[in-house]
């Protein structure tokens, strides 16, 4: 079994740092202005696209296994579809 090992708590550990850049946290929680910008994303791949089964798929998953990733998963879910997109296009003409 593999256990993650606490380190002793040391000067160059995010605990000092965050004192010198004056902030509270790492990663501050999601605020209005960024849940408002994810929407509609959130609307045309989860709910109006035919893949919406792969994407919730998707988001459900990676909240469950790396919570950290979800913006990123949510972000290479809209480049897919920027992708998929683009390239039907090209391939009309």
């Amino acid at each position: 079994m593999l256990v993650y090992p606490e380190y002793p708590d040391t000067f160059w550990s995010f605990k000092h740092f965050l004192k010198f850049i004056a902030k509270k946290a790492a990663f501050p929680p999601l605020g209005l202005l960024t849940v408002a910008a994810m929407l509609p994303a959130g609307w045309r791949l989860g709910i109006v696209s035919k893949a919406r089964f792969r994407y919730w798929q998707l988001i459900v998953k990676t909240f469950f296994v790396k919570r950290r990733a979800l913006p990123i998963a949510m972000e290479l879910a809209i480049h897919g579809f920027h992708f998929k997109k683009v390239m039907k296009q090209v391939c009309r003409s």
